[in-house]
């Protein structure tokens, strides 16, 4: 069981950092880019960096970043992590009820349909299994 652990942490700090990374460029279409947006011809290292995101779609907002700040993408996954047992079993109540609600608040890149759905299930009385799709 030791040797599992181990394995699972690897996976995990592996993905973390490979999302450090890609986080950086997840929106440069051009070597050109990563040149102007971060002076570097190619990104090999974890950089501290700066965030341009725009809020409500007009106020544009620089956010400065740490050397190895990770996006949502590790952000949800170590949310997922928190919610499993220690029995191996998902708690979907914790996580649809405690992380998802919690993530809003912290969250760095999540996408449109991840937000909407936290949002909803955040609300008293919205359930899991009746978040994403209406029953016939």
């Amino acid at each position: 069981m030791p040797q599992l652990r181990e394995q699972f942490r690897g996976a995990f700090v592996g993905a973390a950092v490979g999302d450090a990374l890609g986080f950086i460029t997840e929106f440069m279409r051009s070597p050109d880019v990563l040149r102007d947006e971060l002076g570097v011809e190619k990104l090999t290292r974890l950089i501290p960096w700066e965030r341009r995101t725009r809020y409500e779609g007009k106020y544009l907002i620089k956010l400065p970043l740490s050397t190895g700040t990770y996006s949502d993408d590790t952000q949800l996954t170590l949310a997922t992590a928190r919610a499993i047992k220690s029995d191996g079993a998902f708690d979907i109540v914790s996580f649809s009820k405690i992380e998802l609600p919690l993530w809003l608040h912290y969250q760095l890149g999540g996408g449109t349909g991840t937000l909407i759905a936290s949002r909803e299930l955040g609300k008293k009385g919205m359930a899991w299994h009746t978040n994403f799709y209406e029953t016939q």
